[in-house]
């Protein structure tokens, strides 16, 4: 991929889904990324049940595309877990690989791990890597390789149908209110930072900063000559965090809500490349 032009807008977990109107959803967001020479859909940008019909998922990026030229920005989607179908990458090394942008999910031996079916989708991913050839397997693109697998092969087996409806924050909230899941989502939390630099320290050595979205928590967290990033999606109570890539540095900033829009908000931090 040709050297993206600057400033890169990074957004996460934006969640489109079947039922949703998409151009609404995007305009509420494209405040953010005014300006910008790149916008980058940082995983989850479908929902499952969106990502799942082939044709509405290509009308949906197709609606991203529009949407992004007509505010003279290109737009580059990489694949999360929600939206593992996408072809396409599901990362980016960027100022010449010092900085490795990626959803987050290929962190997680589990991929998902606050899900009920995380145990599943380990024992997948686990046969997968098991069937992969070693230099394949110790990759960066083997690991991704491996999250899509896995999540294809829990899907194929679970032989249910995937809902299209995008649940309501209640809806999530319900589904995650089991102490163990909650617990799992701390742990997520906890761990996130870590799992990121040993990442980083295996699979791309150059990198001295990943950028991730997955786990729904903005922050800034640095370990040892490393440093990790993580944006926040557009679903639920928290105020989402977006990251700007310019120069030498990345910017974590909120993002503002004026009336229906987002505009770039306070800055939380910097890290320098």
């Amino acid at each position: 991929m040709p050297e993206l032009a600057e400033p890169i807008v990074i957004v996460s977990d934006v969640h489109l889904s079947a039922r949703s109107n998409w151009a609404s959803k995007l305009d509420r967001i494209r405040g953010l990324w005014q300006k910008a020479g790149t916008v980058v859909f940082n995983g989850d940008t479908l929902n499952l049940g969106l990502a799942n019909r082939k044709e509405m998922c290509r009308q949906a990026i197709e609606c991203i595309g529009q949407i992004c030229q007509a505010d003279g920005v290109r737009a580059v989607v990489l694949a999360g877990n929600a939206d593992s179908i996408l072809d396409g990458p599901r990362h980016l090394l960027l100022k010449g690989g010092r900085l490795l942008v990626l959803h987050g999910d290929v962190l997680f031996d589990s991929i998902s791990p606050w899900r009920r079916s995380a145990k599943k989708l380990r024992a997948a991913r686990d046969e997968s890597l098991r069937k992969m050839p070693p230099r394949m397997r110790a990759s960066i693109e083997g690991q991704q390789a491996s999250v899509t697998e896995a999540i294809r092969i829990v899907h194929d087996r679970s032989g249910k149908r995937i809902r299209s409806r995008r649940r309501t924050f209640l809806e999530n909230l319900v589904s995650l209110s089991w102490p163990r899941q909650i617990l799992s989502i701390l742990r997520a939390w906890r761990d996130a930072p870590g799992l990121a630099v040993n990442f980083m320290e295996t699979y791309s050595p150059q990198a001295n900063c990943l950028v991730m979205g997955h786990i729904h928590r903005s922050g800034i967290w640095h370990i040892g000559d490393r440093s990790v990033i993580s944006t926040e999606g557009f679903e639920g109570p928290r105020k989402p965090g977006v990251a700007y890539v310019e120069g030498d540095s990345v910017t974590l900033r909120i993002a503002r809500q004026t009336g229906a829009s987002y505009q770039p908000g306070k800055v939380i931090g910097r890290v320098a490349l």
